[in-house]
Parts: structure tokens; C-alpha cells; sequence
């Protein structure tokens, strides 16, 4: 047998597409990465009873898209990203703003915010005890 593999009865599926692209009345590259993200997740031998993390009923089918918008900038050291992901089963919303930048090859800091719409037990709300959150993050490397 393998160690640590454990059988799901769950397909997963995802499409994605990206491109790089300019905004109208902005001068420069085409530097803007906007990406078009779609999930899809089906479980074989669907029961009623089955439980996600914090109790609420799987699906038996499952729809998650994100839309996500980057852009790097001074030298590519600083990065903006926005994401919006919704969960068309429940209807919940996660909204995810980041804004980081790498002051030497040792040293970036970040900092984002993460916030969300929907129930507790909604598939964006399962495990986050306050839901919504504020980032702030430093990383060393050496």
C-alpha cells in the first residue's frame, strides 16, 4: 500500500485562464495579470449524512470561481494582488487584498486583508473563527 493516501470518492476539476493586459488611460507595459479561476467537485456515492469541517452537509456537486488581479511594480519587488472567490453552492463571498514588497533577497514584508461573506459553515467560512482578518506578515530568509 502507500502510506498516507487516502481514498476520497471525490473528482475534482478546474479550468483556468490568465493573460497579462494594460487598463485603458494607463502608459507603460502590459504588465496587469488578471486570472479566471473555476473549481468543480463532484462526490461518487453521495449520502446525506456526509460532514464537512464544523459539521455543515457536503454537496454532492460543488462550484467555487475566483477572479484575481495582480500587478508588480518598482523593479518587481512590490506586488498588488486582489482576488475575489464566491462559492455558488452557498453563495458565500472571500474577498483577499494583498500588498507585499521585497526590501533585499533576506527581507519582505506583507500586509492584506481577508474578508468574507456568508454563514459560518459555508465552504469559504469553515475553520475562520472571526471571518474576517488583517494581515500583517515579515519574512527573513537566510
Amino acid at each position: 500500500g502507500f502510506t498516507g493516501l487516502a481514498r476520497r470518492n471525490e473528482m475534482r476539476y478546474a479550468l483556468n485562464a490568465e493573460t497579462n493586459f494594460r487598463p485603458p488611460f494607463f502608459s507603460g507595459p502590459a504588465d496587469w495579470l488578471i486570472t479566471l479561476w473555476y473549481a468543480g467537485f463532484v462526490q461518487f456515492g453521495y449520502d446525506n449524512d456526509f460532514r464537512a469541517l464544523g459539521g455543515a452537509p457536503l454537496k454532492r456537486w460543488r462550484h467555487l470561481g475566483i477572479f484575481s488581479l495582480s500587478k508588480a511594480f518598482w523593479n518587481d519587488r512590490a506586488v498588488f494582488s486582489a482576488a475575489v472567490a464566491y462559492a455558488a453552492n452557498d453563495g458565500s463571498w472571500r474577498f483577499v487584498d494583498s500588498l507585499s514588497y521585497e526590501i533585499n533577497d533576506a527581507l519582505k514584508v506583507k500586509a492584506g486583508y481577508s474578508g468574507f461573506t456568508g454563514n459560518r459553515d459555508d465552504i469559504w467560512g469553515v475553520g475562520d473563527r472571526e471571518l474576517d482578518e488583517i494581515q500583517f506578515e515579515i519574512e527573513y530568509n537566510f
